[in-house]
């Protein structure tokens, strides 16, 4: 009966044990970390405005369009192939022309900060979708 015993109290034992490893490697769902949002998750939609055959996002009328904490780069994916170069406010400067396939996502400016105001100019009418 001793051996039937000691069977029993090992089971219980292992059981113990894989269940404490299971308990302590499973986090509770409220102490989960808060998963940053994929750059690409939410774009927005652009058309450019044509001011004397300069093709520009976002409108003149409305200012500049400014960053988030989401990408570490300024992304473009047009409906048809462009042309792109970004223009940043504070410098009044713009990057070299960068050209991407149409339904594609490219790069229209690299590394860049949060909160900086910019636009861009494109070689043609343009709609899409930018992720910034």
């Amino acid at each position: 009966m001793r051996t039937g015993s000691r069977t029993v109290r090992s089971l219980m034992v292992i059981a113990l044990v894989a269940g404490g490893i299971t308990a302590a490697t499973a986090a509770p769902t409220s102490a989960e970390p808060i998963t940053k949002q994929a750059c690409r998750d939410n774009p927005i939609s652009y058309r450019t405005t044509n001011y004397n055959g300069e093709h520009e996002w976002p409108a003149r009328s409305a200012g500049f369009a400014t960053t988030g904490p989401n990408c570490v780069d300024i992304n473009v994916r047009p409906n048809q192939t462009v042309s792109v170069r970004t223009c940043f406010s504070r410098t009044a400067s713009c990057n070299s022309w960068r050209s991407i396939p149409a339904n594609t996502w490219g790069l229209a400016a690299t590394n860049v900060l949060d909160g900086t105001d910019y636009w861009l100019e494109f070689n043609r009418d343009s709609t899409g979708q930018i992720a910034d």
